[in-house]
């Protein structure tokens, strides 16, 4: 009887070492797949606007280089991604308010 109760505790610990092991195996070809998986890596321009009369005049804040001009935020924006194809464009709600534009929720 001792060495059925032997026998059934070395089953168990060899047992919930071998469902490590394959957790841990498993577990790592999970990280190393996200960690060489491709990163969704984009161009990003902060952009700042001038609104001069009834037309709205688009600048790159970091170097201040005119960039489009239109009267509506969709010209502008159809100008942009005509020029820069693949490019996020950021910019500060308190500006797009200053020129009568809408911050984008």
């Amino acid at each position: 009887m001792s060495i059925f109760i032997v026998g059934m505790v070395i089953g168990l610990i060899a047992g919930w070492m071998l469902l490590r092991a394959l957790i841990n195996h498993k577990l790592k070809i999970m990280l190393d797949s996200i960690a060489n998986s491709p990163v969704d890596e984009y161009k990003k321009i902060d952009l700042d606007f001038i609104k001069k009369d009834d037309i709205i005049y688009c600048y790159n804040r970091d170097g201040d280089v005119f960039l489009a001009w239109g009267t509506t935020k969709q010209e502008i924006m159809d100008v942009l991604s005509k020029k820069f194809p693949g490019t996020r464009f950021m910019a500060r709600p308190d500006n797009l308010k200053e020129v009568g534009l809408e911050a984008a929720e």
